[in-house]
């Protein structure tokens, strides 16, 4: 099965993201992704090289872009191997893919990705950036900085909604910044596996849960962070993460 430009992906979440192994922390968004699939959504992610070790160790199949998206339509999720954001853009919009979750490192990069954003098909686009640990992923360690951009159809103007994402708010233990550290891909996987079974339940299953929550919400399948952060929750407490993983495994 291969991509069609006549099919159209209506209703898919397109996750890209900055580099977070650079830091030194986890797959955190690989995991959130799967959480989000397991909550309803349909999510394609791109897939920094040096995170292939890690795919290569839990058994999940990576794609191109236009190749095979055999997992797409039987768990919902499918992981990309990463091309130039320029061009996963363009192949996603005439996809007619509807939603974006976007990853930003570096603060100086906002403002321009923001304009870029306003300009395309997407529905809904969600940009985030935290300067408590120079990432683009949310988190339970200080404030992050969400750009929500709205265009209901192609002839509407968009609109931007800019706030700070405080963990506190949600009623979420702050955390410090080595909590979310990670190590080897093998450690990383272990990890994973603990997070998506419930057997660890600490700041970093609470950072899974919030950008897991915050891409259920970014394509429609939840009113407010708020609501997409519990889908979440009990995506993982009922065992559903753990149940697509071991069907996307079986992909591999």
């Amino acid at each position: 099965m291969v991509f069609d430009l006549n099919n159209k992906l209506a209703n898919t979440l397109l996750c890209l993201e900055d580099n977070t192994m650079s830091h030194g922390f986890f797959n955190i968004l690989d995991i959130s992704v799967i959480v989000a699939a397991a909550a309803g959504c349909k999510v394609i992610k791109t897939v920094p090289e040096n995170s292939e070790k890690f795919f290569e160790l839990m058994k999940l199949p990576l794609y191109q872009i236009t190749d095979a998206i055999e997992s797409y339509t039987k768990t919902g999720v499918c992981f990309v191997k990463k091309a130039e954001n320029a061009e996963i853009l363009k192949i996603a919009l005439s996809f007619g893919i509807d939603y974006l979750f976007c990853s930003c490192n570096m603060k100086e990069k906002l403002e321009e990705t923001t304009k870029l954003l306003q300009n395309t098909g997407f529905k809904t686009a969600c940009l985030l950036h935290s300067a408590y640990t120079q990432t683009g992923i949310a988190s339970s360690i200080g404030e992050t900085q969400i750009i929500e951009i709205h265009k209901p159809s192609s002839e509407s103007n968009a609109e931007t909604k800019k706030y700070l994402f405080s963990p506190q708010k949600y009623g979420i233990k702050e955390a410090q910044q080595d909590s979310l550290t990670g190590a080897t891909p093998l450690y990383n996987a272990n990890l994973a596996a603990e997070i998506l079974s419930r057997q660890r339940k600490d700041a970093k299953t609470d950072t899974i849960t919030i950008n897991a929550g915050i891409m259920i919400y970014t394509c429609g399948k939840a009113k407010n962070i708020t609501e997409g952060i519990m889908k979440a929750y009990s995506a993982l407490d009922k065992g559903e993460a753990m149940n697509l993983l071991k069907r996307f495994q079986e992909l591999y």
